[in-house]
């Protein structure tokens, strides 16, 4: 009777997971269907379950702007980079704390956790950026965000969990605190650099306030800038069509719906970061979960 039960269970809880797979796998299978359909069928509602009149104009607009292919590497640059240092100060600022002759650890995780909840506001951080010369530059991008007390806490964590004993013979072989660091914590933590490389990636990836305020030069701009310059040309295109109060010009003149544009460029942002997490995903699980088996 008791083993029934839990297979029972263990078939509710299947249903269960595959009913919310399918609730957070829908917004995007209906932003591609909505990309690739006419304009007729999304302004009728017609496109929920299946896209309706195939309809490529859509990312042929969007591959059309020769700014895409830089847009691109810019936006991969400012990850790659922004996602090393991130990783190279996290661990390395985490590493002093999970030693107790590390007599002022404790200050310094308050000052740093107050940082966390305390910021010197829009105003001053773009005039402190500018005086550095951050502006306009791709450190703007790295710099900033290249060091968080919550990541450096769990990485903390994580080097506490393989036991001091690890370390202490490390010490007696000779090694010194950089060697440890580098030759033995590091290649032992790759579940938790793999989990933080994933969330750096995605932060900077999809970042838009930042170039937005500190970038004026469009060599510079990222994906998200681009796509936004297109969404905004295509808007104001509309907008003067229906100033000629000429329904069927305009349409014609419109050969891609702004509904399929935005959704065609929704799908160019996010295809390169689902195409990253596979290669990591059997990391990712393990680091969220081992870094919060002891404090």
């Amino acid at each position: 009777m008791k083993i029934r039960k839990n297979n029972l269970f263990d078939h509710f809880n299947k249903v269960l997971l595959i009913f919310f797979s399918v609730l957070m796998l829908y917004p995007f299978v209906y932003i591609f269907f909505t990309s690739i359909s006419d304009e007729y069928a999304i302004s009728s509602g017609v496109v929920k379950y299946y896209p309706s009149g195939l309809n490529v104009e859509a990312y042929k607009m969007v591959f059309k702007n020769k700014e895409l292919g830089l847009a691109y590497y810019n936006s991969v640059r400012y990850a790659v980079f922004g996602t090393i240092f991130h990783i190279c100060m996290t661990s390395v600022v985490a590493y002093p704390f999970i030693f107790k002759r590390f007599k002022v650890n404790r200050y310094v995780a308050i000052f740093h956790v107050i940082t966390m909840f305390v910021s010197g506001g829009l105003v001053p951080t773009y005039l402190l950026y500018r005086a550095l010369g951050l502006t306009n530059s791709i450190w703007v991008m790295i710099l900033p965000s290249a060091f968080s007390i919550y990541a450096a806490m769990v990485f903390k964590t994580y080097y506490q969990t393989m036991g001091m004993e690890l370390i202490e013979a490390s010490y007696i072989d000779g090694a010194n605190d950089l060697k440890i660091l580098f030759l033995v914590l590091l290649p032992l933590s790759k579940p938790i650099i793999a989990t933080f490389s994933l969330f750096k990636i995605v932060e900077i990836w999809n970042n838009f306030f930042t170039p937005l305020i500190y970038f004026d030069k469009e060599r510079l701009f990222p994906l998200t800038l681009i796509l936004r310059k297109m969404l905004i040309q295509l808007d104001i295109q509309t907008l003067r069509a229906m100033m000629l109060r000429d329904i069927i010009e305009a349409s014609q003149r419109q050969q891609v719906p702004i509904a399929a544009f935005r959704a065609a460029s929704i799908i160019v942002t996010v295809m390169p970061i689902i195409c990253v997490y596979p290669f990591i995903q059997k990391y990712f699980v393990k680091g969220v979960m081992i870094g919060s088996l002891k404090a």
